[in-house]
């Protein structure tokens, strides 16, 4: 049996995927007016307030991201098999689509949307979403078929996960963030590194401290270091200029960059 804590959009959408696959499934919310838009179309036996003694019953325990796992309730026998993200159930469906997994503090909704927009403009059937846009679970509840997933992951998602394996994880940048969720700085950084993968390439800036020494730090993946200001980066930024030093030691002029996409912030 299937719970599903958080009935926001991405909790609904894996609903949808669970009731495509005919598995059975609780589900609950906090907000009582969003409990009753359900239960026109839920028995009132769906609905399980969730408490630390009726969790255990469940086989996976679906949390949205906007609820923390570290409340007393979630602290069950094999928490850390059954607690999870959309992340989870996401990464269970995937077939044979390549991903693109995107994070970081600053940046990430937008170097999601145009590396997604730049395979669509390539033809490749592309589905952009995550924390972002569609949920993740969406690209399974329709009948197209993707080539590409390009996902963007927040910390929250990412702190269930171990096994993403991403043809391409991109760190954007890092800094202090959500701490009220968060045991300081350190822990905020270790989520977010859940998004490395050992089977295709890591992009990690290395214009911040945090992001520099995750870059430094790991060993016998492929990593490809980028910059703005830094040229002893694989890629970096030099005037009006891409300098590739990784692929084909080539020069990219930006010089007609898009007037929405100025400054360093973009860059």
């Amino acid at each position: 049996m299937n719970f599903i804590y958080g009935l926001n959009k991405s909790g609904v959408s894996i609903i949808k995927l669970l009731e495509k696959k005919n598995t059975l499934f609780k589900i609950w919310d906090d907000n009582k007016k969003v409990r009753q838009k359900f239960e026109k179309f839920y028995n009132i036996k769906t609905f399980v307030k969730p408490l630390k003694g009726n969790l255990k019953i469940f086989e996976n325990i679906y949390v949205t991201p906007g609820i923390s796992i570290r409340q007393k309730k979630f602290n069950i026998q094999n928490s850390s098999k059954k607690i999870k993200r959309d992340l989870n159930i996401y990464i269970d469906n995937l077939e044979n689509e390549k991903i693109i997994a995107i994070t970081g503090t600053n940046g990430k909704s937008t170097t999601t949307k145009l590396v997604g927009e730049i395979l669509k403009r390539k033809k490749i059937k592309t589905f952009i979403g995550g924390n972002i846009g569609e949920p993740l679970c969406n690209s399974f509840i329709t009948k197209k078929k993707y080539k590409y997933h390009v996902i963007e992951l927040s910390s929250f998602q990412l702190e269930t996960v171990k096994n993403l394996n991403s043809k391409i994880s991109i760190i954007t940048n890092l800094s202090n963030d959500h701490t009220d969720r968060y045991n300081g700085i350190s822990d905020y950084i270790k989520q977010k590194k859940n998004i490395l993968t050992k089977k295709g390439f890591n992009l990690i800036s290395i214009d911040d401290n945090y992001s520099n020494k995750i870059f430094n730090n790991i060993k016998n993946y492929n990593k490809i270091s980028f910059s703005i200001f830094n040229d002893k980066a694989d890629c970096f930024v030099n005037d009006n200029y891409i300098i590739d030093n990784y692929f084909s030691k080539n020069k990219i002029n930006i010089k007609n960059i898009s007037s929405d996409l100025q400054g360093n912030y973009n860059k």
